[in-house]
């Protein structure tokens, strides 16, 4: 196993330098879970690849990057540095990553594209260091939260701007109670490298927490989205909110995603995993394909079950809207690397984790097989007929940034 694409891709696919499978071949680097992410409606078909990184797997990350970048052009090492940093961080014990995050992903963007070999991952850190879907996560605690978050950025050498800054600061006073921020994301692989924060709000705050924070976007748009595409009566009233601080106060550029995430299925009143109803909505409202739902549904359903997941696989949604671009839907496939359930591996029990840790690599092939058999599928999910020529322009992804 390592930090791969699923074998089924290298087919086909420019794969990323780093993560050649000649580079890899004799390397292991257990995930908590791999995620296919594609967009739901007809005319895209890009694929994007994460994955979920355990505390357990810190100890042996900074050995196995160098091992890879060895093999690697002198100039992609050194653009590599500061992930290594970041890993040798997290596994020295005494660091904030180290001692209070639990996961860290990394995001690699159109793994189809042309330049897919020479992109870099945008990565994300979670702040919290017990991530449960079953539990309500504690409150934030601003007063080691935002060093955290400095010390992250640091070390992945791209600092907070002032304005960023400013604008963490005030985006945790503000929290309306029962929120929290979950984790803090900076997007590397893609121009600009945004700053963003996923988090969990009260439904009734999404709003009023938006215009304290001084967003930019649509307030009347964002207030429809929440009734009619993210609804109460299907999701609660939770609402996963993700943040992009980097065009927050621009007219022009500003997003904002909404999550439907895990904790729906569990503590929501519509637990099922499929997110049939939800997609129905998506699919009357010219978001989604019903033919992609359908061939997502038959990736992630077991042969002749109605509700019941293939074992290990899961599926998470996102709507993501752009002042520019209007409002797009996105599903993560996801892939565990146990058929069980999360949480995350908290901190407080990475030293168990560790000393398990040759266990889980035995155990990941579950997750990995899982992963072949539904790659060729989810492929077709963008259709055969995806013009490359179609795709947008490497800026108007970034643009998108969702």
């Amino acid at each position: 196993m390592g930090l791969e694409h699923p074998p089924r891709l290298r087919e086909t696919l420019g794969t990323p330098t780093f993560l050649d499978p000649e580079g890899w071949r004799e390397l292991e680097l257990p995930c908590d879970a791999r995620y296919l992410e594609c967009r739901l409606d007809a005319r895209r078909g890009e694929l994007d690849y994460l994955l979920a990184l355990p505390r357990a797997a810190a100890k042996s990350l900074p050995a196995t990057l160098e091992r890879a970048l060895a093999a690697t052009p002198a100039l992609e090492r050194e653009r590599w540095k500061p992930l290594v940093a970041l890993t040798a961080a997290w596994a020295d014990g005494l660091s904030p990553i180290s001692l209070y995050a639990p996961t860290v992903w990394l995001e690699f963007d159109d793994i189809e594209a042309v330049d897919a070999r020479t992109r870099f991952p945008s990565v994300s850190v979670c702040l919290t260091p017990s991530y449960d879907r079953r539990q309500a996560p504690f409150p934030n605690d601003p007063a080691r939260e935002l060093p955290l978050i400095a010390s992250i950025l640091e070390l992945l050498d791209a600092p907070a701007s002032p304005a960023e800054q400013e604008l963490l600061a005030e985006c945790y006073p503000s929290l309306p109670q029962g929120s929290r921020w979950i984790h803090v994301s900076r997007m590397l692989g893609r121009t600009p490298a945004a700053l963003k924060l996923y988090g969990v709000l009260p439904r009734a705050g999404v709003l009023p927490y938006l215009d304290l924070i001084g967003w930019a976007g649509d307030r009347a748009v964002a207030a429809e989205l929440l009734d009619q595409l993210y609804p109460a009566d299907l999701l609660g009233e939770l609402a996963f909110v993700d943040v992009n601080l980097s065009n927050l106060r621009d007219r022009a550029t500003c997003t904002l995603g909404l999550a439907v995430a895990q904790q729906h299925v569990v503590r929501g009143p519509d637990s099922d995993p499929l997110r049939r109803a939800i997609l129905e909505r998506w699919c009357a409202a010219g978001l989604a394909s019903s033919e992609k739902v359908t061939r997502l549904h038959d990736v992630l359903r077991e042969p002749g079950g109605e509700r019941a997941l293939r074992g290990g696989r899961f599926l998470d949604l996102k709507l993501v809207w752009h002042a520019a671009l209007g409002t797009s839907a996105k599903a993560y496939l996801g892939f565990h690397r146990q058929a069980a359930e999360f949480p995350w591996s908290s901190t407080r029990e990475g030293a168990e984790e560790l000393a398990r840790f040759d266990d889980d690599r035995r155990r990941q092939s579950v997750s990995e097989l899982a992963t072949l058999d539904a790659t060729a599928q989810l492929r077709q999910i963008g259709g055969s007929e995806r013009r490359r020529d179609a795709r947008p322009a490497h800026g108007d992804r970034e643009a998108e940034q969702g």
